[in-house]
């Protein structure tokens, strides 16, 4: 956070030390709104609410960790291990903007009052917490069901968890517990039932960070490994998804973030992106959100397929060795700029009814692409 702050000059004649209450935040870049004194702002896009005051304040440990704990008078906090978002109101923060920034890609998390704190562990790892004062479960579903209304933040421990995660209700952040011996938290998901993925998700203000995602489900429509429903702004982040039953992602209206993440090996396509179910939806409603730095590769489907008006940003991925398309595009906008996109058996960049600004030459000339660029 220090060094976004600093390299888009939005401390203003301060100095960072331990324990200083910075009072003037400037931000010609964007990258927060801080509405005090200063009048309502419109929305950008993508962006994601956070807890909101005058004064930040700069710790002595979180310095010493690279870390930064953003204490906000009486009411929560900012975890910016790897660009977080905050999980409250009143102002927002540019997520793209954040989870590009070097410099917190690898922070560790940091526990702040005032966001209820839970931790997951399995039978195996559960004896290792037996000291703590964080309330320990034994599933991610438990710990949902005890959790309060109000924010949430719960670590889980290394393991397999056979549960399906259906996330409907706003300010969830479920991370990895990255400080055990860089072991997988694996969740898995194997059923005869159609139409349930192994994350079913349709509220705002949710982070899902380093977790491996594997389902299975016997559907024909929907069917997905994690499924982004209308109006949903999940953030999913360094995570690995695999669907031996159906596309790895489905997004249908929503605008979320995916980045880092891993997507492969599904029976249909790695990512299906969609517009609003709802017809009657307002044009600016298009959804599609926002992909980026990922890898996908080697499902049986396309790597990444667009339809019914979408938009969304898809930038810096890898898309390599599917058995369709590498991107395919039908009746849809968005932009694709900085992909790479290679190896893939029907062809490289393929578009049907595409209204975005992009011709084939600029596709070709914004990406690496190694097949066919077909646009009509």
């Amino acid at each position: 956070l220090f060094s976004i702050l600093r390299r888009n000059n939005m401390l203003s004649r301060t100095r960072l030390q331990p324990g200083k209450v910075v009072r003037k935040i400037e931000d010609p870049a964007g990258l927060l709104s801080f509405p005090y004194n200063q009048g309502p702002r419109p929305t950008r896009p993508r962006q994601t609410k956070c807890a909101c005051a005058s004064n930040l304040v700069l710790s002595r440990e979180s310095l010493g960790r690279r870390e930064a704990l953003v204490s906000f008078g009486a009411v929560a906090m900012l975890d910016v291990s790897a660009g977080s978002p905050c999980l409250a109101a009143d102002a927002t923060v540019n997520r793209e903007a954040v989870s590009q920034d070097p410099a917190t890609s690898d922070l560790c998390p940091v526990q702040v009052p005032g966001v209820a704190e839970l931790y997951v562990a399995s039978p195996a790892s559960a004896a290792s917490q037996a000291n703590s004062e964080v309330p320990v479960f034994p599933s991610i579903t438990a710990a949902l069901a005890a959790a309060p209304s109000t924010a949430v933040s719960i670590r889980v421990a290394p393991g397999r968890y056979r549960e399906r995660l259906v996330l409907d209700r706003p300010n969830i952040s479920i991370v990895a517990d990255s400080g055990q011996g860089g072991q997988q938290v694996e969740v898995y998901w194997d059923t005869q039932e159609p139409y349930q993925s192994v994350v079913d998700c349709s509220a705002s203000n949710i982070r899902l960070r380093g977790l491996v995602f594997k389902h299975f489900s016997k559907s024909v429509a929907n069917n997905y490994g994690v499924f982004i429903h209308d109006g949903s702004d999940l953030w999913l982040d360094a995570c690995d998804i695999c669907s031996t039953s159906g596309s790895g992602i489905g997004v249908e209206g929503a605008s979320p973030l995916i980045s880092r993440c891993r997507i492969h090996g599904c029976a249909n396509h790695g990512l299906a992106i969609f517009g609003p179910m709802d017809l009657e939806a307002p044009l600016d409603m298009a959804g599609g959100g926002s992909v980026k730095n990922c890898t996908i590769e080697q499902n049986k489907g396309d790597g990444i397929r667009v339809r019914t008006s979408a938009e969304p940003m898809v930038s810096g991925n890898i898309v390599q060795e599917n058995k369709g398309n590498g991107v395919a595009l039908k009746d849809c906008g968005g932009r694709y700029i900085k992909n790479t996109i290679s190896k893939n058996n029907k062809g490289g960049f393929v578009a049907e009814g595409y209204y975005g600004v992009a011709n084939g030459a600029k596709i070709a000339q914004e990406n690496k692409v190694d097949g066919a660029v077909r646009i009509a």
